[in-house]
């Protein structure tokens, strides 16, 4: 007796348009085992990047929040040998800029979909941040911790930039 195979494994990706149908895909959008099976991979590994990403964003928005936050209302915490006013009003200057980068952190969490753009401006400021770090470990003004510290944030968001735009992305699916 013949060994019966089970029917192909189906896969439905909706309706598809005549003129832009892919190879493996017929034209009510059902693909074949193969691309199937890719296509369900892609879109794991894609939620968990998104998963990771918006972790990324929860945590440091919080994190810009209370330092700023704290920094505003108390600067002496964030430099403790503050004796000048100016000192003081620099580094508020500074907290205004870091309650702003937590709120675009959570931006970037509310409009997932959008983010490209903050993004990549949140990532050029924790490039310069951690740059101002670097040349002042290289001119023996601080311990090289410091610069490392802020050099996490750089590779971070590098990782989980979305580096081409969502129509981008649709373009190449297509």
């Amino acid at each position: 007796m013949p060994k019966l195979r089970p029917p192909p494994h189906r896969c439905s990706v909706g309706p598809v348009d005549p003129g832009i149908q892919d190879e493996g895909t017929d034209a009510s959008g059902i693909l074949d085992r193969e691309d199937c099976g890719a296509l369900v991979a892609e879109d794991r590994r894609k939620g968990k990047v998104r998963s990771a990403a918006r972790g990324i964003y929860a945590v440091f928005g919080t994190l810009a929040l209370l330092a700023g936050i704290v920094a505003l209302l108390r600067p002496a915490i964030i430099l403790p040998d503050v004796h000048s006013q100016l000192t003081a009003h620099l580094i508020r200057e500074e907290a205004a800029c870091f309650v702003f980068v937590g709120l675009m952190f959570f931006w970037c969490l509310g409009h997932f979909d959008e983010r490209r753009p903050v993004h990549l401006a949140l990532l050029t400021f924790t490039v310069l941040f951690a740059g101002i770090h670097w040349a002042d470990y290289v001119r023996d003004l601080r311990h090289v911790s410091s610069p490392l510290v802020n050099t996490a944030p750089v590779i971070i968001l590098g990782v989980t930039a979305p580096w081409r735009a969502a129509t981008d992305r649709v373009a190449m699916k297509v």
